[in-house]
């Protein structure tokens, strides 16, 4: 299972881009990943090209793993590369980083509160009302096995 650390600082690095001077819909910029790497060849540069060499400069810091954006989808969704390796073990995961529109308030204070959370066992222990835990349980980072099933970026 890759280190629950590690992947805090991947979803560090993925959240910051909300807090970038970047422009609303920046991934829609291009109309293939291809065409993101034809762009670079020629020298043009886009807001999306800021923000995957933001990314890749920010994992470059995880001194135990190395990590590198993947693709970027035409929803904004995020794949990251990431793979750890020690004497006695070299695995490898693909981290999923799903673009979440957080169109109200209550969305965001359940995302905010989510982001403490460690499992959805976190939810039921809040002292809150049921109907809250409810708006808080889909924001909740889950591991399965050797996959990560959400990393949500506001």
């Amino acid at each position: 299972m890759i280190r629950f650390d590690v992947v805090n600082k991947v979803r560090a690095a993925v959240r910051s881009i909300s807090s970038s001077p970047v422009p609303l819909n920046w991934w829609t910029e291009f109309s293939s990943w291809q065409d993101f790497r034809a762009l670079l060849r020629t020298g043009s540069r886009l807001s999306m090209h800021t923000v995957v060499e933001n990314l890749n400069h920010k994992f470059e810091a995880i001194e135990i793993a190395d990590a590198y954006v993947e693709t970027i989808d035409e929803n904004g969704n995020i794949e990251i590369e990431l793979s750890e390796s020690t004497d006695e073990l070299l695995q490898a995961f693909t981290i999923r980083a799903k673009r979440k529109k957080l169109r109200s308030l209550k969305d965001v204070a359940a995302y905010n509160v989510a982001q403490y959370l460690s499992c959805h066992g976190d939810v039921e222990d809040l002292q809150v009302p049921i109907s809250l835990k409810k708006l808080v349980k889909p924001f909740v980072i889950t591991f399965s096995g050797n996959y990560i099933l959400a990393l949500n970026e506001n």
